[in-house]
């Protein structure tokens, strides 16, 4: 919630609370205060979901401008003004997802159904590490497999919600999955003496 000053109701500093709602409908009627409130309330979360799936800052910085300019000049399609933190979210990850997408280069590295299958499960047992060095690891992976770590262990979504995102088949986000997690292990395992 906002908290703003009622500086015209004759008692100087009492403090009042505007909701989203009341903010969307003053975005509107074209309250650019209220857009500035909003952007606000919401851009560091945002963010945060932008740099874990891409892990470039410039790019996030681009998907997060974009993301509020497409939720700006969509209000009208957004129909209960309470879920407006959620719609911005899907906005984020959506607009995150196609970006990651149109590196179609990255999208080599999948193998078949059968090599999928043959691969076993990363150790978990080990799997205890600083958060700086797991930040460091999770930078250091492909996008389409950091992004698909961080929309289910950090945005909690199923492997089915990722393969609608991304338009492939579930089994390929649970081998990017996979991959990702054993990467990271590695990464860690590899790195551990250095932290």
């Amino acid at each position: 919630m906002v908290t703003c000053n009622k500086e015209n109701s004759g008692s100087l500093g009492q403090e009042t609370t505007i909701s989203d709602r009341q903010l969307i409908e003053n975005c509107r009627n074209g309250d650019m205060k209220s857009y500035e409130a909003l952007y606000g309330r919401y851009a560091d979360a945002m963010y945060q979901t932008c740099i874990r799936m891409v892990a470039n800052k410039a790019d996030a910085d681009d998907l997060l401008q974009d993301s509020f300019f497409y939720a700006f000049t969509n209000l009208d399609k957004l129909k209960n003004s309470d879920a407006f933190g959620g719609w911005l979210k899907r906005i984020v990850i959506n607009k995150s997802t196609n970006f990651i997408k149109r590196d179609k280069a990255k999208w080599d590295r999948v193998k078949s159904d059968e090599d999928i299958l043959a691969e076993p499960e990363p150790d978990n047992r080990s799997f205890i590490y600083s958060a700086e060095l797991l930040e460091k690891a999770l930078s250091s992976l492909p996008d389409h497999y950091r992004s698909v770590i961080s929309l289910h262990v950090l945005e909690q979504l199923s492997f089915e919600k990722i393969a609608l995102l991304f338009e492939v088949p579930s089994s390929t986000i649970r081998t990017w999955y996979r991959r990702g997690k054993q990467e990271t292990i590695q990464f860690c395992q590899n790195s551990r003496y250095e932290y």
